[in-house]
């Protein structure tokens, strides 16, 4: 299924991102038409993603080389422990994120997958 972002959650995880980026280095509101894992895991559950950098080459090439580990391993880390800690410390902030989701029950996510392989 295509990845769709929860907005407040990925709010949130942009602002963490600002500790460490200028805003101007920040690509937001990306649409995505791609599908994954993550796409199906978003009908389920609040979920964002964001990409950073500290390699260069092409992401899951021959040519895949991490050439910053700060900005490659720990400042993304960091990102993530910040978002955790900002929802830890805020439950407006949960309520918020569950009022936006757009939630798929499993049984029709069943179904949809059943209607999909009959094609």
């Amino acid at each position: 299924m295509p990845f769709k972002p929860n907005k407040v959650l990925s709010e949130i995880t942009h602002q963490n991102m600002l500790n460490f980026v200028d805003e101007s280095q920040i690509l937001a509101d990306e649409e995505s038409i791609a599908g994954g894992d993550i796409g199906d895991v978003s009908l389920f559950y609040p979920t964002t993603q964001f990409g950073y950098t500290g390699f260069k080459g092409v992401l899951h090439g021959a040519d895949f080389e991490i050439i910053d580990e700060n900005k490659a391993y720990l400042e993304p880390a960091k990102i993530v422990c910040g978002t955790v800690a900002d929802l830890f410390t805020d439950k407006k902030l949960l309520r918020e994120i569950q009022a936006c989701h757009r939630f798929m029950d499993k049984e029709k996510y069943l179904a949809y997958l059943e209607k999909e392989s009959s094609k």
